[in-house]
């Protein structure tokens, strides 16, 4: 199941990297593209291919340790919290409660990776003016 994880979560980032590289250059860079596609022909035209996946590696990292670490702690949360008489019978406040807790935790120990691959996505590149 891991590594099923992997390749699909590889495979997807083929279509939401180029989409992150260009909204976050977007966001950068103060308007001074109009659209997306303008974004995206400017990256392409300057840097090649190559430009609209910078970061795919970074993005990769950081989405696995995040996939990871909610999993993981949601499956501790939910077990603690299974031992309350009060909650174990309601999967609603459970699996709600779990969500919550592990979304927080992964969020905690994700971000500061993903503002490096958001840096690297931005960062300098060799393009033509």
């Amino acid at each position: 199941a891991g590594i099923s994880a992997v390749i699909a979560n590889s495979l997807s980032l083929l279509t939401y990297v180029p989409a992150d590289v260009i909204s976050s250059r977007m966001i950068v860079q103060n308007n001074d593209f109009k659209s997306t596609v303008q974004m995206a022909n400017h990256i392409y035209t300057n840097v090649g291919v190559q430009g609209l996946y910078r970061g795919y590696f970074p993005s990769l990292v950081v989405g696995s340790l995040f996939s990871a670490q909610w999993w993981w702690s949601y499956s501790v949360t939910r077990r603690q919290l299974s031992k309350i008489k009060d909650i174990k019978d309601n999967n609603l406040v459970l699996d709600s409660t779990s969500g919550l807790v592990a979304g927080i935790i992964a969020t905690i120990v994700a971000h500061p990776l993903d503002t490096i691959k958001t840096r690297i996505m931005t960062g300098a590149t060799n393009e033509r003016s």
